[in-house]
């Protein structure tokens, strides 16, 4: 079982482990590739690539669920940004944000409509997804994934009271825990 686990803005796959150490632990083969950014540039670098589960953290997040619509594959996500536009707009009105909204802005040639066309929200989902959201995230907006989950059918959000963008300290293991319910609901035991 092979399992591509994609990291977020501005991350590396070194900082993302807790979200690659429940895979490795359920005997996935794990790959997890070092990512350019924007969300643009990630999704064509990441195009040909298969596997049989994708999974990862905010901007990674969204890659996850790109691949799971182009492939019909299940996913997992951890505060992905689903509705791009939104987004962006939720950057650009944050004073903590707005440098990641102009060098994104920047690094497309401030044409934003190759981003939007891009939100995961626009997509179908045939496969099981799971969204992993934190009520305290500041960077990505819960509702997203509210609204991301109200439109696919097959989507399970797990909700982590307390939780900020980047999970920290008993926040892994609810997420390993949920990784590990999910992959047994779609794969059977681990």
């Amino acid at each position: 079982m092979k399992v591509m686990v994609f990291h977020g803005y501005g991350s590396s796959p070194s900082r993302i482990k807790w979200l690659i150490k429940p895979f490795k632990e359920l005997g996935a083969e794990v790959e997890a590739p070092k990512l350019p950014s924007p969300l643009v540039r990630a999704y064509q670098a990441v195009k040909d690539v298969e596997a049989d589960m994708y999974a990862g953290h905010s901007m990674g997040g969204a890659l996850a669920l790109l691949k799971a619509s182009d492939q019909t594959k299940p996913a997992i996500a951890v505060a992905p940004p689903t509705d791009l536009k939104a987004q962006m707009e939720h950057m650009k009105n944050n004073e903590k944000l707005r440098g990641v909204y102009e060098e994104i802005v920047s690094a497309l040639g401030g044409n934003l409509d190759l981003m939007y066309e891009l939100s995961p929200i626009k997509r179908a989902y045939e496969a099981p997804i799971l969204i992993i959201h934190g009520t305290e995230d500041e960077v990505v907006p819960i509702e997203q994934s509210l609204r991301f989950c109200e439109k696919v059918e097959n989507c399970e959000l797990v909700v982590i009271e307390g939780m900020g963008h980047v999970p920290r300290g008993d926040h892994k293991e609810t997420i390993s825990s949920a990784i590990r319910k999910f992959w047994e609901k779609v794969w059977g035991r681990g």
